[in-house]
């Protein structure tokens, strides 16, 4: 049995490229779990998380505080705490958080090459 237990804070934060007052935290590293990465992101605005694309994973945000627009593929849609937002493998994507907004979502990263 895996004794994985930590706290988000203590857990080292890094912004991903393209950012912009983005604070991210891979609260459950990819390998703990096969095929599984947690993360924990925080928006501050005016700011976002910086347009990406994967080809290896869905993705899933589970929104917990705030509000921001998600950008997915051709979509905008506004999401508010509480929500849940799937992100299927390569599609492009962001979330844009307004000045004086906030967002703060876990995301749930789940690898296909892990799959087989």
């Amino acid at each position: 049995m895996n004794d994985y237990l930590k706290s988000f804070l203590d857990i080292p934060a890094y912004s991903d490229p393209g950012s912009e007052n983005q604070t991210c935290r891979d609260v459950l590293p990819r390998g703990v779990v096969p095929g599984l990465l947690v993360g924990h992101d925080v928006i501050e605005g005016p700011g976002h998380n910086g347009l990406g694309r994967h080809a290896g994973w869905h993705q899933v945000f589970v929104v917990l505080a705030g509000r921001g627009m998600l950008v997915r593929g051709a979509e905008r849609i506004a999401i508010q705490a509480p929500c849940v937002v799937h992100i299927p493998p390569d599609t492009e994507h962001d979330v844009l958080v307004a000045a004086g907004e906030r967002i703060e979502y876990v995301y749930i990263n789940k690898y296909l090459a892990d799959e087989a």
